[in-house]
């Protein structure tokens, strides 16, 4: 029932740019800018295509540099190399860190990095979870359903337990992990139920401790006061649940908190899935309490719309392509700036018609 046809949004008051018609004048060398870049899923090609792409709209790399930059999460699993996008987020990551990078403090802009239910699920199977507080052991696995008899990895994790996301993500083929797997040299696949067993141990000796801090330090939602209308930003890789009792402010505040345990942010009541991560219809608006008064940015969905202030950014949905790019969103300008190359030109964008195309939502 949660995979059911979205209703999608007619686009508003959204720009996308082409590299043929785009010039570059100061207002659009603003300090202030910030861009949100939508699910990566593996795709190493097209992420370092569309971080070209942004530089070339922000006229250089010092305007770049000057930038606010938010992943919205969802770097692994689908595309066919997830270990290389890690490895160029932990790289950007550092070059944009103050103090590591050699260049002016002052003029290097922060960046963030949200979890994505894809990694939520890897770093669950790993253990390490992007958690203030590491959950006990009787919590995760009381997150599986114990009528559930497969579909998962099943075996035990002495001391620590495994959320059952994380046992999703590394025993079914829902979250198309193989690829990632198999970007760390590790066959996803087992023949023996020995191998399905040692599979997690070979992931963990492949997987750089690099990547596993990575994991851990990944945010839950990004939220911060904006110098244009309507005032503030909200940023979280599925959305806000909508339609319950919860404001989005109490959402907000436990996100903030990264606590697994957190009931309000349990889907339908469900410890096992966060709608904030793995929400659907649920998540797609906006709470009544931040109407007007939030631009709100999600991934997640496999689709790109806007409605008003509303705006999601995943036309990939993981599988990129010349007509369906990993998409960013630059604000305050409010355009979509795409990992796609536009014959006859450098290519910072894709038709509305391509950009704005529905299709069914990918986990």
């Amino acid at each position: 029932k949660r995979h059911k046809k979205l209703i999608y949004f007619h686009h508003f008051n959204l720009a996308i740019t082409n590299m043929e018609t785009l010039k570059v004048t100061p207002e659009t060398q603003r300090e202030d800018h910030i861009i949100i870049i939508g699910d990566l899923h593996g795709n190493l090609q097209e992420t370092q295509l569309l971080w070209n792409n942004i530089r070339h709209r922000l006229g250089g790399e010092e305007n770049l540099r000057r930038a606010t930059v938010i992943f919205l999460g969802d770097y692994v699993d689908r595309g066919p190399d997830s270990r290389g996008v890690l490895d160029f987020l932990i790289r950007l990551q550092n070059q944009r860190t103050p103090g590591r990078s050699g260049e002016d403090d002052d003029i290097t802009g922060s960046t963030h990095f949200l979890a994505g239910n894809h990694d939520l699920g890897m770093a669950a199977f790993l253990g390490c979870l992007p958690t203030n507080d590491p959950p006990s052991m009787k919590f995760l696995e009381n997150t599986r359903d114990p009528t559930y008899t497969s579909g998962f990895w099943p075996f035990p994790v002495p001391k620590k337990g495994m959320h059952y996301l994380g046992r999703r993500w590394g025993g079914s083929g829902k979250y198309n992990a193989s690829n990632t797997f198999q970007s760390y040299g590790v066959e996803f696949y087992a023949n023996t139920p020995q191998e399905e067993e040692e599979k997690r141990n070979k992931l963990l000796e492949a997987v750089p401790e690099s990547h596993k801090q990575f994991l851990s330090n990944m945010a839950w939602i990004h939220d911060q006061a904006v110098p244009f209308s309507p005032g503030r930003l909200v940023c979280v890789h599925a959305g806000l649940v909508c339609n319950g009792p919860m404001s989005a402010e109490s959402q907000i505040i436990a996100l903030q908190a990264r606590d697994l345990t957190a009931s309000i942010l349990h889907e339908e009541g469900d410890a096992s899935r966060i709608a904030a991560f793995t929400g659907r219809r649920n998540v797609i608006g906006v709470p009544s309490d931040l109407n007007g008064r939030s631009i709100l940015v999600s991934g997640h969905h496999g689709i790109c719309c806007v409605k008003g202030d509303r705006f999601i950014i995943d036309s990939s949905g993981g599988r990129p392509s010349q007509s369906r790019p990993i998409q960013a969103l630059l604000l305050p300008e409010r355009e979509i700036i795409t990992s796609s190359a536009l014959k006859g030109s450098d290519g910072v964008g894709a038709s509305e018609e391509q950009a704005f195309h529905s299709k069914k939502p990918h986990m």
